[in-house]
């Protein structure tokens, strides 16, 4: 259940994160493969574990998509407080330019991260860049990440379920579905792209201000902010259920 190997995004798509590479669908590719790629979802560790969500979606809408990501690449690249560029900007220029031959555009990111007022000039080129991408009138599929959860809670979470005999006193590892500031960049993009269409993991696994680490049966954290991949694709089943395939509009 737990083991890195079979069920970590880093591990099982490693083709396909950090690897600064665009174009390679033999190895990286989400739903159904046609002789044309349907779109593409770029960003950064956050879009690698989107991947086996997407993954379910696209297969039920029959999409054939790649998908390439990098750490620090929210949707461009990171930049420092006076402008400059944490990374280098090639590659955030490359799958960006790659992915705008296509229909959709998939994104998602640390957007919880990148909306932290010390990264105003990030949180600035990511609008703007959106603000560019909207213009081109492309679908613009964003996906929210779930609220953080705690490194304790989920440690605590995974020994009872390897039936490890510890006693706890809480045996509920939800958690409250904590406030995002008003600057939340995503608040932020429904506000300026209506066009643009949010998926909300949260919408599946917070209610009535808590929020669930496990969907059936399952804890779908693989650390405090990021899916494990089965987590992923329980989400992605669930969310059909729940609601329509927004990639089949």
């Amino acid at each position: 259940e737990f083991t890195p190997k079979t069920n970590y995004p880093n591990k099982l798509r490693k083709q396909c994160f950090d690897k600064f590479r665009i174009g390679n669908c033999e190895d990286c590719f989400l739903g159904i493969k046609k002789d044309s790629l349907d779109g593409m979802l770029i960003g950064d560790s956050f879009a690698n574990h989107t991947a086996a969500f997407l993954d379910v979606l696209a297969k039920d809408a029959g999409l054939y998509l790649h998908d390439s990501a990098a750490g620090g690449y929210p949707l461009m690249n990171g930049l420092n407080e006076d402008g400059s560029a944490h990374f280098p900007e090639q590659y955030a220029v490359d799958s960006l330019n790659y992915a705008k031959k296509f229909k959709n555009i998939f994104i998602a990111a640390n957007w919880e991260g990148l909306s932290d007022p010390r990264n105003k000039a990030t949180y600035l080129s990511t609008i703007k860049t959106l603000g560019e991408l909207v213009k081109t009138g492309k679908k613009i599929i964003i996906f929210d990440a779930l609220r953080a959860t705690t490194e304790m809670n989920l440690h605590r979470a995974k020994l009872i379920k390897a039936k490890i005999p510890v006693y706890f006193s809480q045996s509920n590892f939800s958690f409250p579905e904590y406030r995002r500031p008003d600057n939340y960049i995503i608040y932020e993009i429904k506000r300026k792209f209506p066009s643009i269409i949010i998926i909300n993991l949260n919408d599946l696994m917070c209610e009535n201000g808590n929020c669930e680490i496990e969907l059936d049966n399952t804890i779908v954290y693989r650390n405090p902010d990021h899916l494990n991949t089965s987590g992923a694709r329980l989400l992605g089943e669930a969310y059909l259920k729940k609601y329509n395939n927004p990639l089949k509009k």
